[in-house]
């Protein structure tokens, strides 16, 4: 019987939350920044392009990455 502890994170939560862009995404290859929940983050979208300010939603996590989309 193997003893395994679930490690628990916030990365769960984030799916839903806004965050402002910090560095644009000018197409669906490229990664920008974007400040969620007072903590900086790598972002990708689908729907390029994000501009440094724009507001945006946590639509998912890929791995160490958020993919946001624009919010209007």
């Amino acid at each position: 019987k193997e003893n395994r502890v679930q490690l628990r994170t916030n990365i769960d939560r984030l799916p839903g939350e806004k965050g402002v862009m910090l560095k644009p995404v000018e197409n669906t290859e490229s990664v920008g920044q974007a400040k969620v929940l007072g903590k900086v983050w790598s972002v990708k979208t689908d729907n390029p392009p994000l501009k440094e300010g724009d507001t945006v939603r946590v639509i998912a996590v890929d791995g160490v990455k958020l993919i946001v989309e624009k919010v209007f």
